[in-house]
């Protein structure tokens, strides 16, 4: 029999869906599994589990299991002389809890007070970036961390005050008219409805190369759809307007043979008027041609400027609070803040979730008792590492507290099977220059009892400048226990890359292996990871 593995995932930024990073990571490492061509299956998992927000309650947790089929190299990469008998994968889901936590007036005011940060600790960011260079560098780092202030943390505050202010204020003049001209409010529906369709056709055809069989991977869908698209995209414009002005002629001939039809009259020189507006413009100018064929009715170029900018309003609005918010939620430690309470729930929640896993145990059979799991791992991805890394710090000292003579409660003994950590895209570097907490060197004890609480892996050359007196170390069988579990036999393992202006190579953190991988878009670089083929052979030569 081989050894059972877990897996836990752990997402970053942004507004995933439940379940969709455990897909993504369990679809490319069987992928990775298969790629020898060794037949692997997935098969879905319900279990139980206690609800950590409520007590006595309990809530479906579903996860996949990868089983090797008959014949199939099932040792481990990381450890060749062990077979694994499965893998089971399990997702720490925490996006709903930061929505709607900050707005996006605050997730500015985070991102100034960040870019200070280094002018108010400029000493104290020197200090920990000189621990950790070798000494010929140290005038290059402290020339660097001046040059970095004066050309980069200096013009990011003014654009952040700029971007508070601009997003404060309403720099509209065309949208506080009181009066709305008709015409324009139909052209502008029908150019809504325009470009709806086109998005629905390129979706559809996206999807039908998508699609692995089935009626949508016909060509007579395809041509359907390819119709559709050229229709709305050239079609519209030429034909609006003589559409238009034949029903406004149909209308005048059923007004005049019916008195009655009064309002018919109206709405057939409304819309005459309307295929005025309309009529493509040959002959006047490439401009006037192209305003017509991407606006239908070129009056509306008045306002599209105004309507980008309401746009790029909503979507700078959008960023700041879906994904600058998460961070801006997360990573403020203060407990006064009003985040705070959402911070501790996402670090609760996921430490119960992979507690649970760690303290699972057989309740039958002839392995009763024992550790369902044989090695547990962590993967997380970008601020998914940071509630990682806090989550480590939360069970060890959930160990160093246990109570012996409580089966129930977390002991350190469970901490013998936590054997990896997987980082990628972290910004732990980041969060470390940037939010640590600033503690008074005087203050000797509470600088101890802060990095006693909060600094596994934490490199013991930027634990500086601290006073007598100084701690000993603890001899409770606890702290032993739980401190020995988490130092031989676990390893942490970073990928980075430097075309992703998130991550990076860790350098405050005791890391046993870093990568380096590189992507050619900057801009999707941080989420590229997830796919690359070359993130799971890492994982698996060094972890499983």
């Amino acid at each position: 029999m081989g050894e059972r593995v877990a897996i836990l995932v752990i997402h970053g930024i942004g507004q995933q869906r439940p379940y969709e990073t455990l897909d993504r990571f369990t679809r490319n490492l069987l992928n990775s599994l298969q790629s020898s061509g060794a037949t692997w299956t997935v098969q879905p998992q319900l279990d139980s589990t206690p609800d950590p927000t409520r007590v006595d309650k309990s809530w479906t947790r579903a996860s996949y299991a990868l089983q090797p089929g008959l014949g199939a190299n099932t040792a481990f990469k990381s450890n060749p002389a062990n077979q694994i008998e499965d893998i089971s994968l399990f997702e720490y889901y925490w996006a709903p809890s930061t929505q709607g936590k900050i707005t996006y007036s605050g997730s500015l005011y985070f991102l100034i007070r960040a870019g200070a940060m280094p002018f108010l600790y400029l000493a104290s960011n020197i200090n920990v970036l000189w621990a950790t260079a070798r000494r010929k560098d140290i005038p290059g780092i402290i020339a660097r961390e001046f040059w970095r202030q004066l050309c980069l943390f200096l013009p990011l505050l003014l654009l952040f005050g700029y971007l508070l202010w601009w997003l404060q204020s309403i720099p509209f003049s065309l949208l506080s008219h009181k009066q709305i001209d008709p015409l324009l409010v139909v052209s502008t529906v029908t150019l809504v409805i325009r470009y709806l369709y086109i998005y629905i056709g390129i979706r559809a055809v996206s999807q039908s190369f998508r699609s692995p069989s089935g009626w949508q991977r016909s060509p007579l869908w395809r041509t359907v759809l390819f119709l559709l698209i050229l229709a709305h995209l050239i079609g519209g414009p030429l034909l609006f307007a003589p559409f238009a002005q034949v029903i406004a002629g149909f209308g005048r001939s059923l007004a005049k043979s019916f008195s009655s039809l009064s309002d018919l009259a109206h709405l057939s020189t409304f819309l005459q008027q309307l295929a005025q507006a309309t009529q493509f413009p040959w002959g006047q100018g490439w401009h006037r041609l192209l305003l017509a064929f991407f606006l239908i009715n070129p009056a509306l170029s008045a306002y599209l400027r105004e309507g980008f900018i309401l746009l790029l309003m909503f979507w700078v609005r959008f960023i700041l609070v879906s994904y600058v918010g998460d961070v801006a939620v997360y990573v403020n430690a203060n407990q006064f803040a009003k985040t705070y309470v959402a911070r501790t729930q996402i670090l609760d929640e996921c430490s119960s979730t992979l507690a649970s896993i760690l303290m699972a145990r057989y309740a039958t059979g002839p392995k009763k008792g024992e550790p369902v799991y044989d090695r547990i791992l962590i993967a997380a991805h970008s601020l998914g590492t940071v509630i990682a890394y806090d989550t480590m710090n939360a069970l060890l000292n959930l160990a160093r507290t246990s109570d012996p003579g409580n089966s129930a409660a977390f002991q350190p003994a469970d901490l013998n099977n936590l054997c990896g950590l997987l980082t990628f895209g972290s910004p732990l570097n980041k969060i470390f220059y940037f939010f640590r907490e600033q503690v008074d060197p005087k203050l000797a004890l509470r600088h101890q009892t802060l990095d006693l609480l909060h600094s596994f892996r934490l490199d013991p050359r930027v634990q500086i400048n601290r006073l007598s007196p100084t701690f000993t170390t603890n001899p409770d069988p606890r702290w032993v226990h739980a401190d020995s579990a988490l130092a031989a036999g676990f390893k942490w393992i970073n990928a980075f890359s430097v075309e992703d202006p998130i991550s990076g190579r860790l350098a405050f953190y005791i890391v046993d292996q870093q990568q380096h991988f590189r992507y050619p878009w900057p801009f999707l670089a941080h989420l590229s990871y997830w796919e690359d083929p070359k993130l799971y052979e890492f994982f698996r030569r060094y972890l499983l």
